[in-house]
């Protein structure tokens, strides 16, 4: 289980837009969200400024890519990156991060990755 629950956000996305990949860069760092992320019923992650649209386009650019079975999300909004990373090994992503809150190992099936990233896609209307 993968789960990125947005708690509440700040910041708007011009309505022109519905491809993320296609927002100037430094609008997508104008969204910030408030988030924890959750793998396997366990909190993973939280932070209550995530640049959630810089997260999301850098995982579409990385997965149309897909030159790698690693995917790593670094902001400029921080000194510590990656903030989140996963390697993909046979469908399922063993995550890491360098503000992880458990010490433990987590994985998820890379399905329910995608699911609950085209989630957040959708609650901004980027599809």
């Amino acid at each position: 289980m993968f789960k990125i629950e947005v708690l509440k956000y700040q910041g708007t996305i011009p309505v022109e837009f519905t491809d993320v990949t296609s927002i100037p860069y430094y609008e997508l760092v104008k969204v910030e969200a408030a988030v924890k992320v959750y793998i396997n019923n366990t909190l993973f992650f939280t932070d209550d400024y995530f640049p959630i649209l810089e997260f999301i386009y850098q995982f579409e650019s990385w997965k149309s890519q897909k030159s790698s079975n690693k995917f790593e999300y670094n902001t400029i909004e921080s000194e510590t990156n990656p903030i989140i990373s996963f390697q993909i090994l046979n469908g399922v992503c063993s995550f890491d991060s360098m503000w992880k809150l458990t010490s433990e190992t987590l994985s998820a099936d890379y399905a329910e990755v995608l699911n609950e990233i085209d989630t957040c896609k959708s609650m901004f209307r980027l599809y």
